[in-house]
């Protein structure tokens, strides 16, 4: 197995407001965690590197990309500004090239499991599910899934599955892959009939009810059945979305087995799984 990351990526932070819920504490734990519990001695570590500018154009426009690489030359106040203009982002000096790494260091893990086979795991930030093609949003500078993903077809393959389990639609890496066919996107997130954000009626698709039993993480990690609601057809935006419904109450549900999953995929919907299921995850 593969992990890549880069301490540079903690130089993303907001200067005007230390207690902004977005902090580089979130990438300093995990990289406290793998090095206190030894998981780097059972792994191969690759070296990190930025994304080129070209790389990043595979996603996002070059107007905003230009517009990112302006904040390194600008001060406290004009950043500050600069950030109002998009939705819950913040950027300072450093924000451009722990952008290009957060970026670089997925690239990097595509080629290393396209070349080998080997699963891997990219510790990086900032996050990127949430931005568009020619805007920053939710956190998010670069959609960096969405670029490895194109960089994985660049590379010869013909599909890529994106697994996105985070509580909030990805709609930044919907719209990154709208015109593109050979990605397939399944989100995993709550939506509670849209007063949720992103508050986006494309984060919905019809759905039906189906039983499964899944693995719950709890501290007995016991085995439940819950109803999930789910959609049994591909919108034509290439994109699956699962909601879970537990206990009559609308919560997203975080399935820890990787096999269960699958199962749960292959049970609910009406597509064609032999292809997914063949394509490369990112």
């Amino acid at each position: 197995m593969f992990f890549i990351s880069d301490k540079a990526m903690l130089m993303h932070y907001c200067p005007w407001d230390t207690y902004h819920i977005e902090v580089p504490n979130r990438l300093e734990t995990v990289l406290c965690t793998v090095q206190k519990t030894e998981i780097l001695k059972r792994v191969h570590s690759l070296s990190p590197r930025m994304a080129s500018e070209e790389e990043i154009e595979m996603v996002h426009t070059k107007r905003y990309i230009n517009e990112i690489k302006r904040t390194t030359q600008m001060y406290e106040d004009e950043l500050e500004k600069f950030s109002s203009q998009y939705e819950d982002i913040y950027v300072n000096r450093q924000t451009f090239h722990a952008a290009l790494l957060a970026a670089g260091c997925a690239i990097e893990l595509v080629d290393a499991a396209l070349r080998t086979g080997k699963p891997g795991f990219a510790a990086v930030r900032p996050p990127g599910h949430h931005a568009f093609p020619d805007q920053g949003c939710g956190f998010c500078i670069f959609n960096n899934v969405v670029i490895a993903a194109k960089h994985a077809l660049k590379k010869g393959n013909s599909r890529v599955l994106i697994v996105d389990w985070d509580v909030h639609a990805g709609q930044g890496t919907q719209e990154c892959i709208k015109d593109d066919e050979r990605i397939c996107l399944i989100s995993i997130h709550r939506f509670q009939r849209g007063y949720f954000w992103p508050c986006l009626r494309q984060s919905a698709v019809k759905t039906q009810c189906q039983l499964v039993e899944v693995l719950f993480f709890s501290k007995l990690l016991d085995t439940h059945t819950y109803e999930i609601n789910s959609s049994v057809k591909k919108s034509k935006n290439g994109t699956i979305t699962m909601t879970f419904l537990t206990d009559n109450r609308k919560f997203p549900l975080f399935v820890v087995d990787r096999n269960i999953l699958w199962t749960a995929i292959e049970n609910l919907f009406v597509i064609d799984f032999h292809t997914i299921r063949n394509s490369t995850m990112t």
